[in-house]
């Protein structure tokens, strides 16, 4: 008889972690808005002045963004993370005389 009482809250307690964890993600899923990765590249290229450069760096970084690596070579840019939330606030910092683009960034394959 304990056995049986023991089995059964067991099976409740499996269930209601179960039962919580699928619904908190539809619930609740703005509250876990995770960083996607990200490039940004200024379309001057090296003619982008460096505090142009620094101001866009910063705001990523005040709406929670982390930066991830700098291109400097051949593009001028940078990776970073940030919430996919923040990414639609972060293009109302573009300008006429130094843009820039943003990109989901992701992996590319060569067909052989």
């Amino acid at each position: 008889m304990k056995v049986l009482k023991f089995l059964n809250l067991f099976v409740l307690l499996f269930l209601s972690l179960f039962i919580t964890d699928a619904l908190a993600i539809p619930l609740f899923g703005s509250l876990y808005n995770r960083a996607s990765d990200y490039i940004l590249v200024f379309e001057s290229g090296s003619l982008t002045p460096k505090d142009r450069i620094e101001q866009v760096r910063s705001k990523i970084i005040d709406m929670g963004g982390k930066i991830t690596y700098d291109y400097s070579l051949t593009i001028t840019g940078f990776s970073f993370s940030l919430p996919e939330d923040s990414v639609s606030l972060l293009t109302t910092m573009n300008n006429a005389k130094w843009p820039f683009f943003v990109e989901k960034d992701s992996q590319v394959k060569a067909n052989s």
